[in-house]
């Protein structure tokens, strides 16, 4: 299996964000400092995954608890 250069990770974030553009959805800047981390080799793009997954459970769970 071939090695993703950083060259490649960038430029395939770059089209996934030039393609949500498209329709109308714009990375935040958390979103493209994240983005970075797996362009810079300190992430997967897995470790992005689990971060997002539990880091979206930890606002569902907050919001389930502040329901009057």
């Amino acid at each position: 299996m071939e090695k993703v250069t950083k060259e490649q990770r960038a430029e395939a974030y770059r089209q996934a964000n030039a393609t949500n553009a498209l329709e109308g959805l714009h990375m935040t800047p958390e979103g493209l400092a994240l983005q970075q981390k797996v362009i810079d080799g300190e992430w997967t793009h897995e470790e992005l995954r689990a971060y997002r997954l539990k880091r979206t459970q930890a606002r569902n769970a907050e919001k389930r608890t502040r329901r009057p």
